[in-house]
């Protein structure tokens, strides 16, 4: 299925090169037909699925114009739904083991509630710059501060879809590896050689799905990732149904309150709530603005519900013992071998081809550091083979790190306070601050308590996190 959906991927990105794809051609009394929009027909649901699952690309000024500009209310929600609910609530039965049920369920609703209100804090500043045809977050950064925070931004979102494809590196690694020892007795895999042995056999395959360049062709990627996690997301809940009432005794016999693991929690919290840099490119698309921000209320609202029932249901399922930072991995023992199978190879694919969707962000990113765009002109052979030679490098230093870091939890942890907290809870309430002051001392109070608490976890959370790496 894998190499399927790759052979698909690189015939639409071939086709979407090819001359013909791009030569328009009027309908005349001749009948001729309009190729290019013939194709785009053709693929407009997968792209359209593909521009708003996906995060990161948006944030890149080059995609501005991309994205569809007749999107209803419903479609929008659809679209924010499907940007942040991801991989990432997979890891918060975990968070919720490490602190309790009583101690996570107050701070999530907390953070749940300073990261929403930072997305609104991005809204009002980009529509307050609206007249300067500001469309991206990083478009917003530049207008409002300047170049070099701009680049700052758009460094820290290179930062966080990296750090993200190190954590599928680990994720992938340790499903395999729990459907293989636990399903099928192998007991080789689930030690230190098994991990890198499977790190190394994902590289290549994270490679060739990175040299997939072309929007249309990660639609393909991006339908089936889609399909492939909450397929797994259902099964999870499905299975773990008929043991919730025996879990909630054993869950009111622990702690509901242990602060001493808030760090990790704060990090895995602000891993998932990532959704940030899909906010301004959906409210580009919506045919009717003045009503996005109902419509971003009530998104964000089903994600904190989605998150708080898979979170506390999976915690609650597994009588509150947690013990790795994915919810699949951690149902080793706990339900049937072929439960335990289908669910890891579920999402372990999810993660799989979301990787280039991760990827492609920071990507970008760097070849405006790396490459010369002149050299593509006048050297195309030279300028792809360094193309591509850099791609290999970034993919082996994310494997090389997933290897170095093999705990789940813990790097999420770290992602997730060092670049989630500073793009999420520090950078849009100083972008506000510099753009709309006129709305009285009360809104900047409130930036400056945003902006603090974001700060502080940044800094104790990424200090705690790597402590707790360098420990393990």
């Amino acid at each position: 299925h894998f190499v399927l959906l790759w052979r698909r991927a690189m015939e639409i990105e071939k086709l979407e090169a090819s001359p013909l794809a791009s030569r328009t051609v009027s309908e005349d009394a001749g009948g001729s037909l309009n190729f290019s929009r013939v194709s785009a027909r053709l693929l407009r649901s997968d792209v359209e699925s593909f521009r708003m699952v996906s995060k990161v690309v948006s944030n890149l000024d080059v995609h501005a114009e991309l994205l569809p500009s007749d999107v209803s209310d419903r479609e929008a929600y659809i679209h924010l739904l499907k940007g942040n609910l991801g991989p990432g609530m997979l890891s918060l039965p975990y968070a919720w083991g490490v602190v309790g049920i009583g101690a996570a369920s107050i701070s999530f609703f907390v953070i749940a509630s300073l990261c929403i209100y930072s997305l609104f804090l991005l809204l009002r500043s980009k529509q307050a710059l609206q007249h300067l045809g500001v469309k991206t977050y990083s478009q917003v950064a530049d207008k409002a501060v300047g170049p070099r925070f701009k680049r700052m931004v758009e460094i820290g979102v290179c930062c966080l879809q990296l750090g993200t494809c190190v954590v599928y590196f680990d994720f992938v690694s340790t499903n395999v590896s729990t459907v293989l020892h636990e399903c099928f007795g192998l007991g080789f895999f689930g030690t230190r050689a098994s991990f890198i042995l499977l790190v190394g056999v994902m590289y290549p395959v994270a490679f060739l799905l990175t040299l997939i360049r072309s929007i249309k062709g990660l639609a393909v990627l991006s339908v089936a990732g889609n399909i492939c996690l909450f397929s797994g997301v259902l099964l999870v809940l499905i299975l773990l149904g008929p043991k919730l009432a025996h879990g909630a005794a054993a869950v009111g016999e622990r702690k509901a309150f242990e602060w001493s693991g808030i760090a990790l929690f704060t990090g895995n919290v602000a891993f998932a709530f990532e959704g940030i840099c899909l906010v301004l490119p959906v409210e580009n698309s919506v045919s009717r603005p003045e009503r996005y921000g109902r419509v971003l209320g009530k998104a964000m609202l089903t994600v904190v519900v989605a998150y708080f029932m898979v979170a506390t249901w999976g915690y609650i399922g597994l009588g509150g013992e947690v013990t790795n930072g994915s919810i699949t991995a951690a149902l080793s023992g706990n339900v049937s071998a072929v439960g335990l199978a289908v669910v890891n190879l579920f999402c372990a694919m999810a993660v799989l081809v979301s990787f280039p969707l991760q990827f492609l962000a920071a990507i970008q990113v760097l070849d405006t550091i790396f490459l010369d765009p002149m050299e593509e002109t006048a050297h195309p052979r030279t300028y792809a083979l360094k193309r591509d030679g850099l791609r290999a490098f970034v993919v082996l230093c994310c494997a090389g790190l997933a290897i170095l870091i093999p705990d789940v939890a813990k790097l999420i942890s770290l992602v997730g306070t060092l670049c989630g907290m500073m793009l999420g809870l520090i950078v849009p309430p100083y972008i506000h601050m510099q753009v709309c002051r006129s709305e009285g001392p009360l809104a900047i109070c409130a930036d400056y308590v945003v902006m603090a608490f974001g700060v502080v976890a940044c800094c104790a959370g990424s200090f705690f996190a790597l402590v707790n790496i360098v420990k393990g």
